[in-house]
């Protein structure tokens, strides 16, 4: 390796090469973390235009229920983190992912169906 002088172009001493590639890994790293943060915040907001706050309560009371839309529902949400965890892997391998995950679909069912397929839960 060489690097640039005032008198012109020298080959660069065995130390001065071992500070280039630990600074060169660092800032790899660095940007795979941040692709890693990236693209968990990308899964999460995915999910969280479906359902957020209470809708995880009434999922959560309606999977442990074992209602069928809450069951599916859940289904789908695992699917999107499935993909994320798939896609951290590629990223942690050096490969390029895609940080849209529209490709899952959408929740199979809105908040209110399952609402109205818990009720029996509190309803007597």
């Amino acid at each position: 390796m060489k690097r640039t002088t005032a008198s012109g172009s020298v080959e660069m001493t065995a130390d001065e090469i071992a500070i280039v590639t630990i600074t060169q890994e660092d800032a790899a790293s660095r940007k795979i973390s941040r692709n890693i943060a990236e693209l968990w915040a990308a899964a999460d907001r995915y999910v969280y235009q479906y359902i957020n706050g209470v809708g995880l309560s009434i999922l959560a009371a309606g999977v442990y229920a074992k209602k069928d839309k809450a069951k599916e529902c859940a289904k789908w949400s695992d699917s999107v983190w499935a993909e994320y965890y798939v896609r951290k892997e590629k990223l942690l391998n050096g490969e390029s992912v895609s940080f849209d995950f529209s490709s899952v679909g959408e929740m199979p069912c809105k908040i209110l169906e399952l609402r109205e397929e818990i009720q029996d839960l509190w309803i007597p």
